[in-house]
């Protein structure tokens, strides 16, 4: 229990108060950031969590910045953005 509300605490901060509707997901998933998780939802097949990690990295320097209230879709446009602007780099 003391390591699911030190993960609530951390993605509380980290995404200043958004998008605590999919922390079920990143506990589940093991992802410290929403993010993490909308951006495992587009991926295709059997993907571990490290793959996720690792494709959030690369994109993370791209991704625009979060508004102070962001939903699923949101957090998917600022994914794509960072992917078209990866794909151009």
């Amino acid at each position: 229990f003391e390591r699911l509300c030190k993960l609530y605490i951390k993605l509380r901060e980290a995404s200043g108060g958004r998008s605590l509707s999919l922390l079920s997901v990143c506990v589940k998933e093991g992802f410290d950031r929403s993010e993490k998780a909308v951006l495992r939802t587009g991926m295709i097949g059997i993907i571990n969590r490290r793959a996720v990690h690792r494709e959030y990295e690369a994109l993370a320097e791209h991704m625009p910045s979060a508004s102070s209230v962001e939903d699923f879709t949101d957090i998917q446009n600022r994914l794509d953005t960072a992917k078209a602007i990866k794909l151009v780099i």
